[in-house]
């Protein structure tokens, strides 16, 4: 019969597991409770609000993990097309800026964006990402909407421009 050393330390069995731990003991973040510095995990996903797609990325590391949202809007009319309708849509995205916890800025090719960031709760599962997503998201919804209306149909926001 073989001899087999008792494992007498816990972060002795997470080291004998390897770098490729299995996913019950990433979820239950062993590694950082034994004094192992885990490596940073992100990741992106798109979802749609508002039929504008967003994108979110992840980063989590070490016991922190944050979620940052962007999405573009679509182009600031120039004053020549419609100086109306650009004057409405940078009143709606200064009081956007100050009514809500988003940015909401033009580019310097004067595309109107929208982006957050939040911390998230761990242990990180899709469920909190959505809650939070939708949490960051929802405050703005009115301030979307408006500039949607401002801006025109947001599906020819997102089409590229033939040539």
């Amino acid at each position: 019969m073989d001899k087999v050393a008792p494992i007498t330390d816990h972060a002795e069995l997470i080291s004998r597991l390897g770098p490729n731990l299995p996913p019950e003991l990433c979820r239950l973040a062993l590694p950082q409770a034994m004094g192992h510095e885990a490596a940073a995990q992100n990741f992106t996903f798109g979802f749609v609000w508002r039929e504008l797609p967003f994108t979110g990325l992840v980063e989590a590391t070490g016991a922190a993990a944050r979620l940052a949202l962007q999405a573009s809007l679509g182009p600031l009319p120039f004053t020549a097309e419609d100086p109306k309708r650009r004057q409405r849509a940078r009143r709606a995205l200064a009081e956007a800026n100050r009514s809500t916890r988003l940015d909401w800025y033009l580019s310097p090719q004067n595309e109107i964006l929208v982006a957050g960031s939040v911390e998230l709760p761990r242990p990180l599962s899709p469920g909190r990402m959505i809650a939070a997503a939708v949490a960051m998201l929802l405050p703005g919804d009115g301030y979307l909407a408006l500039l949607l209306d401002v801006l025109g149909d947001a599906d020819s926001l997102n089409l590229p421009v033939a040539a």
